[in-house]
């Protein structure tokens, strides 16, 4: 059975008609998006790849389709941008539309006709909650965003990072603090006991963390992981670097896989996390949640 996904964002203070350039023009595109794009509406093309692409690594490995556009009209209205899009080896179906509400917008995302995630892959969930982030961010503060790497990467280990114009106590508090976390992890019943061989808890009922390995606020934290099937414990470990100018650089090592593993999946997963820690610690009280339903999060 085909999968779907419904995302809404809301970009408060910018309208339409200013969202709009941002999902339409191909320099902008690589701001937030791609690492790469070309677009030409009247033409009938609209084409985005590279590594920060699900299975779109070079230009020819992509098949996108422009089905219809239509620009924001004078009040805000109207905009939309639908599109096929041949991810997977599955010819999908993207609809996007801008709202204007109050002196923002709001970004509706569907996208349908989507296959059964394969194993080790990204989830589309987390891609699209991860770019819609950054949209949010470049809207709102102009500055080109970070993205993750999509493709095979094997080995023991991995490493994502983004870089956060807040300073590192601030950030710390939503790895460590059980309120603050309950932002980023959605649950109300995470568990951390602050010292070495402490419980370090999410709430997940599936898996997760484990008990923390090392401490070091503000700067490291580095716990055990365990996530059916895997059957080894692993380790993840947040570092944070204070580079300068109030901006802090936010890393996630996880290490531990099996020889041979693919982390496509852990590392697009952990990125969507990356993403809110950093919305939230930017954008303060005009950030709120992103809203994605229909199909459960790693199915498609």
């Amino acid at each position: 059975m085909a999968k779907e996904l419904f995302a809404t964002l809301l970009i408060p203070g910018v309208t339409p008609g200013e969202v709009w350039p941002m999902l339409t023009d191909a320099q902008r595109l690589t701001h937030w998006f791609c690492a790469s794009a070309e677009v030409d509406l009247q033409g009938g093309i609209y084409h985005f790849w590279g590594r920060f692409t699900p299975d779109t690594p070079e230009p020819d490995a992509t098949v996108i389709t422009l089905e219809m556009w239509a620009a924001p009209d004078s009040a805000g209205h109207g905009g939309q941008l639908n599109y096929t899009w041949l991810l997977r080896e599955q010819e999908t179906v993207v609809a996007i539309t801008l709202e204007p509400q109050g002196e923002g917008t709001v970004v509706k995302v569907h996208h349908s006709a989507l296959g059964e995630r394969l194993n080790s892959k990204g989830a589309v969930h987390d891609f699209w909650y991860s770019v819609l982030a950054n949209l949010r961010l470049y809207a709102l503060t102009g500055r080109q965003q970070q993205l993750v790497e999509y493709g095979a990467m094997t080995g023991s280990r991995l490493e994502v990072e983004v870089e956060i114009a807040a300073p590192a106590e601030r950030i710390f508090r939503y790895l460590i603090e059980p309120q603050s976390m309950g932002e980023i992890w959605g649950e109300d019943t995470i568990k951390v006991e602050p010292q070495v061989g402490g419980v370090y808890d999410y709430g997940w009922a599936a898996g997760g963390p484990r008990r923390i390995l090392a401490l070091d606020p503000p700067h490291l934290l580095s716990f055990t992981w365990l996530y059916p099937p895997e059957t080894e414990e692993s380790t993840v470990t947040w570092q944070l670097t204070e580079l300068g100018a109030g901006i802090t650089r936010l890393s996630l090592t996880h290490e531990g896989f099996a020889p041979g593993t693919d982390h496509e999946e852990y590392r697009a997963g952990w990125f969507s996390f990356l993403a809110i820690i950093k919305g939230l610690n930017e954008l303060g009280e005009r950030w709120t949640k992103i809203d994605i339903t229909g199909s459960p999060h790693g199915e498609a």
